[in-house]
């Protein structure tokens, strides 16, 4: 097994050792995340969580009020109950820590469905209510975030630059074209989410 380095003095010495490292295992250029791994650095975020606005301002396309937690829940680095329990204390009950707590349980519930029906999920789990056209490419406009909807381009823009850091950009977008655009959510969340397959992957999926 190999064993990497991780005693870099700099994190972009780490990222250009760990380049080198994994040459052939990535594709694109090797950029680091712009979010820091690391039990610290997930440790810091959530400490730095105010959950008091999260409901008002969750899918506010400007102030973006999420706790940017979604890449530690998803690597394992932090536990849902362990950010649950680590809120509940801190702050008292609220309509804004009452739907934080909410979108962790959705989550597990998504995963457990995901366990369950596993590539299923991709597919319609009753019939359609009404007619969907479904489109068999991803249109250009989607491609280049230029729908014309300035709410749905925002998400798109985020959604490319910053999709596994959090799912309300998909979201947004499945709530806007739940199934017509079905290559384009394969595509995004295979490729986005293909390290561990059982992140929002199973929670932006199912809860559409």
């Amino acid at each position: 097994m190999m064993r990497l380095q991780t005693d870099h003095p700099t994190r972009a010495e780490h990222a250009a050792y760990l380049a080198e490292a994994l040459a052939g295992l990535y594709e694109g250029p090797a950029e680091p995340a712009a979010t820091p791994g690391g039990r610290r650095a997930a440790l810091r975020r959530l400490s730095s969580f105010d959950p008091r606005d999260y409901a008002r301002t969750r899918n506010d396309v400007v102030r973006r009020g999420v706790s940017l937690l979604s890449p530690y829940l998803r690597h394992g680095i932090l536990g849902l109950a362990e950010v649950r329990d680590f809120l509940v204390t801190r702050f008292a009950p609220g309509p804004g820590l009452a739907k934080f707590v909410n979108e962790l349980a959705w989550r597990a519930f998504w995963q457990l469905v995901y366990a369950e029906k596993g590539e299923g999920v991709h597919e319609d789990l009753e019939p359609a209510k009404v007619s969907l056209r479904r489109e068999r490419g991803v249109p250009a406009d989607v491609e280049q975030a230029a729908t014309g909807l300035v709410c749905l381009d925002t998400a798109l823009r985020e959604l490319y630059k910053v999709v596994v850091y959090q799912p309300q950009p998909l979201v947004h977008w499945r709530g806007a074209a739940p199934r017509r655009f079905s290559a384009f959510w394969r595509r995004v969340e295979t490729e986005a989410m293909r390290p561990t397959g059982s992140g929002p992957q199973a929670y932006t999926e199912q809860s559409s």
